[in-house]
């Protein structure tokens, strides 16, 4: 499929309306569980209002955006703040087929939007409290970094909030990932809308006069964020590997806010031991060089045994948990994150998150179970963790 003109310069194919159940069927790429793969394929989307201008309850779709943000002096400027997309398509057989690269990633990403707003929704999350979410699509997005060095973004999509705006989405262009492009790999956006949900259970509750967070607090806050949030994709998708679907292991290297190019497992089921060099980069580390994804593969290896301890299976073993499970501890989380949130410390440590999560396990054969994992993977602060 070739690439259309610019967003802001697609015209409608034909004015489109949901069927009488609200819901409208589009082709776009879609993953495949079972054959763990993305294709293309008829999708059922529920939840258009706009289906001309991909508006609906998930997110709405906004075009030609161009903005810059700076680090050095902590701004933000919108230099054109977009405007509503337009979705082209034909419709054969009663599904609207799109009619460029554009129209088609759109619809896919409008869909990823809508299974990650389904499944929060499904573990008790009220995804309301996050207002009206945008996402806006291919945005020219300048960053400047905290040494003043400049670059246009590319290959990535990511959660940024906007103070008091509601929260914003950003699908870039892509480059060199081109296998299944970022904001359409819906573990991606899983993960970025999780980080979103983070910020209102953990970060907006802190009250202004709590002071400033001590260096480890940030990291480890940082950290629980990224793991939490590697966690939920897979929740979402059932991947625990959903990142290589994208960036296919060993092609590409990690860099961390410039500081080390370091190989980091993003596969949620591969057991991760807490060691004492990931503990000593946490507690080091300045948190604008430090690099959450050491301790937010942990996190994520965790909670991925964790789910695992509720089957019943060994997490070494590396069983795929079932849903039930995985939503279980989802739900588990999201309700410590809560508390988390309710009581930040300045001094927060990771320890602080897991006694919140190991309380909602029952007493006996489940918390059993989650106990002997932090022991045996967290074992440097297993002491810390109350309810083991």
């Amino acid at each position: 499929m070739t690439r259309s003109v610019p967003v802001r310069v697609l015209v409608l194919a034909l004015a489109m309306t949901a069927c009488e159940d609200g819901h409208v069927s589009i082709s776009m790429l879609d993953y495949d569980r079972a054959n763990d793969a993305y294709v293309i394929g008829a999708v059922r989307v529920a939840t258009l209002d706009n289906v001309d201008r991909l508006e609906g309850e998930a997110t709405t779709l906004v075009g030609g955006a161009d903005l810059k943000v700076d680090y050095q002096d902590n701004s933000l400027t919108w230099r054109d703040s977009g405007h509503s997309v337009a979705f082209a398509a034909t419709k054969t057989d009663g599904v609207l087929y799109p009619e460029d690269y554009d129209s088609f990633a759109m619809a896919s990403i409008y869909h990823n939007m809508e299974v990650a707003v389904a499944f929060f929704e499904a573990v008790g999350f009220d995804t309301t409290s996050l207002g009206e979410v945008t996402t806006y699509y291919w945005p020219v997005f300048d960053l400047v970094d905290s040494r003043g060095v400049e670059d246009r973004m590319v290959d990535n999509a990511f959660y940024m909030s906007l103070g008091n705006a509601s929260p914003a989405f950003f699908v870039l262009p892509f480059d060199q990932f081109e296998w299944v492009p970022m904001a359409m790999n819906r573990g991606i956006l899983a993960h970025e809308y999780s980080h979103a949900v983070y910020d209102v259970l953990v970060y907006e509750p802190r009250s202004a006069g709590s002071g400033g967070l001590a260096v480890e607090a940030s990291n480890f806050l940082s950290g629980t964020n990224e793991g939490v949030a590697d966690f939920m994709a897979v929740g979402v998708t059932g991947d625990p590997d959903f990142i290589a679907h994208t960036i296919p292991r060993g092609t590409f290297r990690t860099q961390c806010n410039d500081t080390v190019w370091v190989e980091i497992v993003r596969d949620a089921s591969v057991p991760i031991t807490y060691s004492s060099s990931i503990d000593g980069f946490a507690r080091s580390i300045s948190p604008t060089d430090f690099c959450p994804y050491q301790v937010g593969a942990f996190v994520a290896s965790l909670l991925y045994g964790a789910a695992n301890t509720l089957d019943g299976h060994d997490p070494a073993d590396r069983v795929a948990p079932s849903d039930e499970a995985v939503r279980k501890v989802a739900g588990y989380v999201l309700d410590a994150l809560d508390e988390v949130g309710g009581q930040l410390r300045p001094t927060y440590e990771l320890w602080d998150f897991l006694t919140l999560f190991v309380g909602r396990f029952n007493p006996g054969a489940d918390r059993q179970g989650v106990c002997g994992l932090i022991q045996a993977r967290y074992g440097l602060y297993f002491d810390e963790v109350q309810g083991c």
